[in-house]
């Protein structure tokens, strides 16, 4: 509870600061009656408060009533994020033309950005909050290309599907489900794994959905990890929707689907607080593989253990959403520091972190589509 009540205190405060820095930035421009202003200081208060309150109806159990109050939530989240990020850009311009203003006052430049230019910022992050929408609707496929002499005798490629956080939920549900599966199915997986955060609270349909994508086969299994928002959700909840969706969650655990093909899972770092890890520690686990196996790691966040790199070849992790609404992902990197893509580690280890393939919170994404990951191994 005490976790809890510091993560409220910490989500209002900063999410009253950008409700208070675009409410200043509006009276600033907008030229209107008094009562007007005190209209938007409630609307803006009630905006503030709707992710708190859809949540409480949630689960209270009136979905009916929790659900629209959520959506409106969270789509004004992206909105208002975007507006900030575009108003921040010239309050930073002004400051800079101001500051270069002092230090050389006899250089003539031009007036900084007015009303004109607030007006078009506005318009940009109305623009850029229609087309996010469309973007988070475009899966992606990335292929990574690898080679390993560590396939098996006869074998001479391994297809590995990776999915991460589909967040389904009232938001996401079998229409995205359907979507996806037909994407994974088309690409022909060997294998296929999750990364964490494919269930989040809301889903309507938790049977429909895992229905759907237990109609994705892969001949070498499929495997899933934790992510902190299946203990969000309820981690008993979320392990029996992945076994029921066709996974085996991997919880400080190795699977070997092939005498050659290590597969190694361990919970999100949430289970410290929430629920507790079950199974080994990762460097446990890699202690009992053979060192001649290919060997891959799931973990939601792509965080580095000190020690391991060179013990596993390919750790899939995701998490970061690639920054889900730019320019959020600067601030993601700030946190962790890879946050798409295929990294090189030490010792011949390689990283590579999925963007999510649905969304979290608001239904859109801008400059980071969502990603379903194909990775082909083949011999050297």
């Amino acid at each position: 509870m005490r976790s809890f009540i510091l993560f409220l205190t910490v989500f209002l405060t900063l999410y009253g600061l950008l409700h208070a820095y675009a409410y200043w930035v509006i009276q600033r421009n907008v030229s209107w009656k008094r009562p007007w202003g005190g209209v938007l200081a409630v609307l803006f208060a009630g905006f503030l408060l709707a992710p708190v309150l859809g949540h409480t109806l949630a689960s209270r159990g009136m979905k009916a009533l929790s659900f629209p109050v959520l959506l409106a939530g969270y789509e004004w989240m992206a909105a208002l994020f975007l507006f900030v990020a575009a108003q921040a850009f010239l309050d930073g311009a002004r400051i800079l033309l101001c500051l270069v203003r002092r230090v050389a006052p006899v250089v003539r430049l031009a007036r900084g950005p007015g009303k004109r230019a607030f007006c078009l910022a506005s318009a940009a992050a109305l623009a850029a909050f229609v087309y996010g929408h469309f973007e988070a609707r475009h899966l992606c496929v990335e292929r990574v290309e690898l080679c390993s002499p560590k396939l098996g005798e006869g074998v001479d490629r391994l297809r590995v599907v990776q999915i991460s956080d589909l967040h389904f939920s009232f938001v996401n549900g079998a229409g995205m489900a359907v979507r996806v599966a037909e994407r994974v199915r088309a690409l022909e997986p060997d294998l296929l794994v999750a990364t964490g955060d494919l269930v989040d609270r809301g889903l309507e349909d938790p049977e429909g959905v895992a229905r759907i994508l237990r109609g994705v086969h892969a001949p070498l299994g499929k495997y899933a990890v934790t992510g902190n928002h299946e203990f969000y959700h309820g981690v008993d909840r979320s392990i029996d929707f992945l076994n029921r969706a066709g996974f085996q969650v991997l919880r400080g655990e190795a699977a070997h689907p092939t005498p050659w093909l290590s597969i190694l899972g361990i919970d999100d770092d949430a289970a410290f607080r929430l629920a507790g890890p079950k199974g080994a520690p990762l460097k446990t686990l890699l202690s009992r593989v053979p060192e001649r196996n290919l060997v891959l790691f799931l973990r939601h966040r792509p965080d580095i253990e000190p020690g391991t790199q060179g013990r596993f070849d390919l750790q899939l992790s995701g998490h970061t959403h690639g920054g889900q609404i730019f320019p959020f992902g600067w601030i993601v990197s700030l946190v962790y520091p890879y946050v798409k893509g295929t990294h090189e580690l030490d010792n011949g280890s390689l990283l590579h972190v999925n963007r999510g393939t649905g969304t979290w919170g608001p239904p859109l994404r801008l400059f980071s589509p969502p990603e379903i990951t194909l990775i082909v191994y083949r011999r050297p």
